[in-house]
């Protein structure tokens, strides 16, 4: 095409036609050279003019263009001072940086990719750029000409009031002259345009000083290139072929009619934008459609600035999705560019996926000096310290950072806009119950001092269980938010729970202080006495309570003489921070919204069988010989000696788990005492001791030989090779045959990965390929021929489907990072210690999405086990399992010590009567515990009205602008029914979709999800908004 063929207007203005379409674009395509200058210049007007530019590109690949195909000269300005004093040296070095300064580099689409052309131009030496200063004092620079030659050696000029701006191109009202060479009478104007602009070019102009670009500021334009060998994208190639009739195999769309609807769209969007309020914006961007409790918990957490909130709803109530929501209300808002997450390391991908699912973003996932991506991918991490914010969102295990040897990362991180804790009931202290001496454990220690030094913002801490055993353990995780007011004191805030305990026993003592600390937590948060709660009162109690608030002293006795010590301990326990920073739902509540018609799906019920597994008389006696060595070894003080105390219970209970859990223990010990190595206990043990570290090692001692222990541990690996048949496993094959014909798939957990390894290679020959795996190893599934890894995403969607795989053997170590609301037969082939632990392993399948009406859970126990003997009376007593933990939390973390002296007892009559004696103090400890716990019975049952069709109406105009933009681009989607879009984010082409139910089917096939809050797609939208 030559600039002949076309009719070009004489003038131009931005009042009647669209400059960049109507002239820069097709201009540009017929061009061979271009000369072009300017008083002001910026990145953008060349990234909205690209297609033009991409045109001339291949033209310049194919060799038919010589260099310098583009020449720029660009105007500058400095104040006169600095201007008269300096060198021509030092004003080239000023004004490059300046310019490097004031570089303005779009978000994306399009825009980045054209940046890149311009770069591959300047790379390759086909475009030059020359800066112009006035050397008059107070002068401006200000010719803004253009000159085009096509092949032919035609000539066109444009001259005029326009700007190499986006806001010269698209929003001002600009207009310019054009001059072609072929055209009669236009000749002289076009000279004197060519001459003038290379006298200014060459320098020979006395009202003008110029200057090259310098080797920064080309440095500078040069990191747009992405590598290179780069090529512009095969969207570069078919928006430029679009102007032929070539392509016929998508819907046509008129180029102008399209992007003008683009763009009217764009506008309308925005406009409607504006009008929603920040929850109506978070909701119009979630890629899922939250619960009415989900809700309520992001209007909570907004409610007061900044965020410091616990999110304690029990387990499989989606605490995640509550994450993404606060999260990308802080985006939405300009208060989310840096957000950690800090979690258990062995959780890390479990979040890594569930932020690609829930929220639709792709967060690198830090561990030892690398980033790692969710395909699998890794990088180096930019610096050492991951905390520095080079990596503005970012997973990081959470242990990691509380190792000593980090602690320079905590000193050198910079201020996070949002921090994220799972798991949250770890960070404790180690002796609740003292006062004077409070030992912090490290993880508690390491977050309250990033609180204090001021490194975070706003911050989401995460638990099912906030309080294990001691209120002090809430007052711990508020310090770690920052609590205000004398909540902030430890000595007041364990007075505050002492006194709820002495009115509870009918002690009113200190009842003034109570009403006075009840008052004064009232004017801390601004807040008035809950009317829930004082529904649950008379009118008259209702009135008394609000007067002894405001006269404590005065109005004591009449409460003593009127409430029920239960009615003044619920109203005190309902006014802490805990009602203004904490977040908890039960499913008590869920199956209240299905009664009640608000949500169609229920939360099933939980069918729970104990199964004690019939032993031979061979493996009972092998199994009490085994323990009697086990308790032998607990008994030996050389772990406590070197700090590890805590690992001596590891040997009992792989007992519990299986005998070739036992018997792996077994040979492990023996290879330590024969041949003086280390012990090293690995990620599965570390969880059950609560332990979120690297393996520990047991150093070995040199030069001491245990003979007569290593004799009876190969006695003991004997007899177990002589041992009959697995009963354990021989029960575990006829539950599941019975199972399978009632359910589509089964979940079997078991504590440790010896076990796993031993029941995959049992059941192999049975289930074959319908048999797959997920432990501290990942993810594997049998090939027909081998053990091969498999991504978790493609393993649990192939799990879920039922289709291949229907039998999922796990590990507790990657037990809270499966989602498998599609199962509901679970095996439970060993008891953890601690009940919360099983709790989490149901919680697998219990969880909101789940569809069947009942689930089946069976717990395996040996019938000489320990950990039988307890199970079953808190079943018997306390309906374990089956009833709501939340009432039981308070005490469920203290069964683990119990399992633990039960052990010890030398007889069945004594661990009877211990176990007795200790389920009395448990239930005990809960009744005192009661009251404390009423302080987390904060449900908020209340349904937030949300404008749904104002928010569904926005979304589907999205929509339908991108299915435009996806027509308009050219590109041929793998994926033809569904509304997708291909876009340049930093760089690289990605699809992306605003529909959330395409998102779901798509998005482990790599689809990405298109909301506001990310400035890409923003900055894209906003930019069409202002074409014409």
């Amino acid at each position: 095409m030559l600039l002949s063929d076309r009719e070009w207007r004489v003038a131009y203005h931005s009042d009647s036609v669209t400059l960049v379409r109507d002239f820069y674009v097709p201009v540009l395509q017929a061009a061979s050279h271009y000369s072009r200058e300017a008083g002001y210049f910026s990145s953008t007007s060349l990234a909205i003019a690209a297609e033009g530019f991409s045109a001339l590109f291949s033209r310049v690949r194919r060799g038919e263009v010589a260099k310098p195909a583009v020449r720029l000269l660009i105007g500058a300005q400095l104040p006169a001072p600095d201007r008269l004093a300096m060198e021509d040296a030092a004003l080239a070095e000023t004004v490059s940086r300046e310019l490097a300064d004031a570089w303005e580099v779009p978000e994306d689409l399009l825009i980045r990719e054209r940046l890149s052309i311009l770069a591959w131009l300047l790379r390759e030496g086909y475009l030059e750029i020359r800066i112009g200063i006035p050397r008059d004092v107070g002068a401006l620079y200000h010719p803004k000409v253009g000159i085009i030659r096509d092949d032919s050696g035609n000539y066109l000029t444009f001259n005029g009031s326009l700007n190499e701006s986006a806001r010269g191109w698209t929003e001002n009202v600009e207009s310019f002259h054009v001059f072609a060479s072929w055209r009669s009478g236009e000749g002289a104007h076009v000279a004197t345009d060519r001459e003038a602009f290379e006298r200014r070019w060459e320098g020979r102009s006395p009202q003008l000083t110029v200057i090259p670009l310098s080797d920064a500021l080309a440095a500078r334009l040069l990191e747009w290139v992405p590598e290179p060998d780069w090529e512009p994208s095969e969207e570069e190639r078919l928006i430029t072929a679009g102007d032929s009739d070539e392509d016929e195999s998508r819907d046509e769309v008129p180029e102008q009619d399209g992007r003008r609807t683009l763009s009217d769209k764009a506008r309308a969007l925005l406009d409607q934008w504006e009008a929603l309020s920040l929850e109506e914006k978070t909701y119009a961007s979630e890629p899922v459609n939250p619960w009415p409790h989900q809700r309520a918990v992001l209007h909570d957490a907004l409610g007061r600035r900044p965020v410091r909130r616990l999110l304690c709803d029990e387990v499989g109530l989606g605490k995640t999705v509550e994450v993404s929501l606060v999260v990308r209300a802080l985006a939405l808002s300009d208060e989310a560019r840096t957000v950690l997450f800090a979690v258990p390391a062995g959780l890390m991908p479990q979040w890594q996926e569930q932020l690609w699912e829930k929220g639709g973003w792709e967060v690198p996932i830090y561990d030892e000096g690398e980033l790692k991506l969710r395909d699998g991918s890794s990088m180096p991490a930019p610096t050492k310290n991951p905390l520095d914010g080079r990596v503005p969102w970012l997973i990081c295990s959470k242990s990691l950072l509380a190792r000593k040897d980090r602690r320079q990362w905590l000193d050198e991180s910079v201020v996070w806009d949002v921090l994220v804790v799972d798991e949250a009931h770890n960070l404790r202290r180690q002796a609740p119950t003292n006062i004077k001496r409070p030992k912090f454990n490290q993880l508690l220690q390491t977050f309250r001092g990033l609180r204090e030094r001021g490194k975070f913002r706003h911050a989401l801490l995460l638990t099912a269980t906030p309080m294990q055993m001691h209120p002090i353990e809430l007052y711990d995780l508020l310090q770690v938010l920052g609590v205000d007011g004398p909540w902030a004191e430890e000595t007041w805030f364990r007075k505050f729970y002492d006194v709820l305990d002495q009115i509870r026993q009918g002690d009113w003592e200190e009842l003034p202080w109570l009403l006075g600390a009840v008052n004064t937590t009232l004017e801390t948060y601004g807040q008035g006495l809950s009317p829930t709660v004082l529904q649950t009162l008379s009118r008259q109690k209702q009135w008394l309570v609000e007067k002894a608030l405001q006269v404590p002293g005065l109005m004591a006795s009449k409460v003593v003489n009127t409430l029920e010590p239960s009615e003044m301990t619920f109203v005190a326990a309902s006014h802490t921070p805990l009602q203004y920073m904490m977040s908890r739902h039960t499913r008590q509540l869920l199956k209240a919204y299905h009664q009640r018609g608000i949500t169609k799906d229920p939360l099933p019920e939980r069918r729970v069988e104990d199964v004690v597994v019939a032993m031979t008389p061979e493996e009972e006696q092998i199994y009490q010989d085994i323990e009697s060595y086990f308790i032998q070894v607990y008994r030996n003080d050389e772990w406590t000696k070197k700090g590890l105390g805590f690992m001596k219970t590891l040997y009992l209970r792989r007992l519990t788990s299986s005998l070739t859990a036992a018997k792996k223990s077994l040979e492990r010990r023996a290879k330590r005492l024969s041949q003086g190595i280390n012990e090293t206990f690995d990620f599965d043990d570390l969880e059950l001791v609560d332990i979120d570290a690297d393996p520990v090692q047991v150093p070995a001692e040199p030069g001491y030989v245990r003979e007569s222990e290593i004799e009876q541990i190969r006695m003991l690996l004997h007899r177990l090779e002589q041992a009959p048949p697995d009963s354990k496993y021989l029960r575990l094959r006829q539950d599941m045959d019975e199972l399978l014909r009632r359910h589509r798939s089964i979940l079997v957990f078991t504590q440790y990965t010896d076990t796993l390894d031993d029941l995959r290679e049992r059941l192999l020959p049975v289930f074959g390929t319908r048999l797959a795996t997920y432990s501290g190893r990942g993810g594997e599934y049998w090939t027909g021929s081998d053990w091969a890894p498999i991504s978790k995403t493609e393993l649990l969607e192939t799990f879920r489907r039922g289709d291949t795989v229907r039998i999922l053997l796990c590990t507790d170590a990657a037990s809270e990072g499966l989602d498998l609301q599609t199962c509901a037969a679970m095996i439970n082939y060993d008891m953890p210690w601690n009940p919360m632990r099983v709790e989490q392993r149901i919680g697998r399948i219990d969880r909101i999405g789940q569809s069947a009406p009942v689930i089946e859970i069976l717990n395996y126990y040996y019938p000489v086990g320990v950990d039988r003997a307890v199970y079953g009376a808190l079943r018997q007593r306390l309906n374990l399992f089956v009833a709501a933990v939340g009432p039981m939390q308070a005490i469920l973390g203290k069964v683990e010590s119990v399992v633990e002296q039960v052990f010890l007892e030398p007889s069945s009559d004594r661990r009877q009567f211990r176990i007795s004696q200790e389920i009395e103090r448990l239930q005990k400890e809960q009744e005192r515990l009661a009251i404390a716990a009423k302080t987390l019975d904060i449900t908020r049952d209340t349904v937030l009205t949300v404008a749904v069709d104002r928010i569904e109406a926005w979304r589907s105009t999205l929509i339908e602008w991108l299915e435009l933009y996806h027509r308009i681009t050219g590109f041929v989607s793998p994926w033809s029914d569904h509304p997708v879009a291909r876009i340049s984010v930093r760089g690289e082409y990605r699809w992306v979709t605003a529909d959330p139910a395409t998102y779901r089917r798509l998005k482990s096939e790599g689809v990405g999800w298109f909301s506001l809050d990310t400035a890409e797609f923003m900055v894209l939208m906003q930019t069409w908004a202002t074409m014409q």
